[in-house]
């Protein structure tokens, strides 16, 4: 049953996430959150509910309390997890389509379960289960204040500056409606709404905020006028911004502009190996630079482990351990790039010109059945033969190599067995010939990238 799921058991509802494997899982979790005060919420997909109710019936089963915040998005009930209970549940499939759901559980700091806590789970779902006794069994608490705990801790968090902004908000429809548009308006911001109105179905545009999908976004920051302009995922864990020109910010230049802007000098900073490369240039000589490989429960990990005050991903998840919490929080990030403008007496798209000019080409393989670590000398080679840095070291499916201009990673998912080429680099034309040259080592060993074989 679960092993259909992906990762967070996301799949489609009723066809491999069923309200009896949400109860089987929330049974499962129990034992793994040690019959504590979980809290639960859920975002505006149509099986949402559904698979909430049969989650909660399954912590239930196992003896633990649920403390139950309704709709929020996944940050928040991440932070509430974090100050107030022993775990957390969220009921959400995030970027994914609307027929897609999944269950996001979280440990008492506010972090992710990661890929040994999800296997313990995935293996008891399909064994032999056993139920607290009826003496045993606690209740279900309703709370309908989880957005008013967690603004009063960020609003207090940010210290703003005398320049009012206007800012346009693209929701998509999506969780982020119910907190953004309300903290801004409390933080003085004029607010321009987009697709903020809850939509199951995801009509107004793609869940997962590509620029492809956002040219109303920067229509609408160029149109009204607008400082600043924001998307966001569908559960407000992810954050794509636009300059006030409705130009997009690419995530790793944004990550910059935000550890260079907050965090204290000599502070240690955890990015995914994609944007390495960037950090490095843009911020070596004020921070230590720890790379970690693509997925917020392995950065949160190693966040923990080397006691970070920052880290993230260039698609838009950053994370602030120093700051607020571990788990990925498009909302802060949000009230943190606003305080900057606030303060700051020129536009962004300025502000952001003191940084290198960054170019991140990605691609994608369909799945492939063989395994990186097999071809493992054959792309180190050919990495040797170019790069200044070459590294291994990060993960078993990952390999890295960097030189002045640019800095390139393979790996393969250990989910979808697809490989992605990524270069992160100064000019863009240089970025796509180190992907058609990696392309060349991976193609002969069967891995097919359409958008190459298409001449992209």
């Amino acid at each position: 049953m679960a092993a259909r799921l992906l990762y967070n058991f996301r799949g489609v509802a009723n066809r491999d996430l069923t309200p009896d494997l949400a109860l089987r899982i929330g049974r499962a979790a129990a034992d793994l959150f040690s019959r504590a005060d979980v809290a639960v919420a859920c975002d505006f997909r149509t099986s949402s509910p559904m698979l909430k109710s049969a989650l909660v019936a399954g912590l239930l089963s196992g003896g633990c309390s649920v403390t139950d915040y309704g709709v929020l998005p996944t940050p928040v009930l991440a932070y509430l997890t974090k100050v107030r209970h022993g775990g957390g549940a969220m009921v959400t499939a995030s970027h994914n389509p609307p027929e897609w759901n999944g269950i996001k559980l979280f440990r008492e700091d506010g972090t992710v379960f990661g890929p040994e806590e999800e296997g313990r789970i995935r293996e008891a779902v399909e064994g032999q289960l056993s139920y607290a006794d009826w003496r045993e069994l606690r209740g279900v608490e309703a709370c309908g204040e989880g957005v008013d705990i967690y603004l009063r801790d960020v609003v207090e968090r940010v210290e703003l500056g005398g320049r009012r902004l206007k800012v346009v908000v693209d929701a998509g429809g999506g969780i982020a409606s119910v907190v953004v548009p309300r903290m801004l308006r409390e933080m003085g911001c004029e607010v321009v709404e987009l697709f903020c109105e809850p939509d199951p179905l995801f009509k107004g545009r793609d869940p997962e905020p590509r620029p492809e999908c956002l040219g109303e976004l920067a229509r609408a920051v160029r149109e009204s006028g607008a400082d600043v302009g924001f998307a966001y995922d569908g559960d407000a864990d992810r954050i794509v911004v636009y300059d006030e020109r409705g130009e997009y910010v690419p995530g790793n230049l944004c990550m910059i502009f935000l550890a260079d802007t907050f965090v204290e000098d000599g502070s240690t900073l955890v990015v995914n190996v994609g944007a390495l490369f960037g950090a490095r240039l843009a911020l070596g000589g004020r921070f230590r630079i720890v790379a970690e490989r693509w997925g917020q429960t392995f950065i949160q990990r190693r966040m923990r482990e080397v006691g970070a005050a920052f880290g993230g991903e260039p698609d838009g998840h950053y994370m602030w351990p120093g700051f607020l919490q571990s788990y990925a929080d498009a909302i802060f990030s949000t009230a943190k790039v606003v305080e900057a403008l606030s303060k700051a007496d020129k536009p962004l798209s300025e502000l952001l010109s003191e940084y290198p000019s960054l170019h991140l080409v990605r691609v994608k393989s369909e799945p492939w059945s063989g395994s990186l670590p097999d071809i493992r000398n054959e792309i180190l080679a050919f990495m040797e033969e170019r790069a200044d840095v070459v590294r291994g070291d990060i993960d078993t499916h990952i390999l890295y190599a960097e030189t002045d201009t640019y800095g390139l990673t393979v790996r393969q998912s250990h989910w979808d067995r697809t490989v992605r080429i990524e270069v992160e680099a100064l000019d863009l034309e240089e970025a796509w010939r180190v992907v058609r040259e990696a392309y060349e080592v991976l193609r002969p060993k069967g891995v097919v990238v359409p958008e190459l074989e298409r001449g992209a």
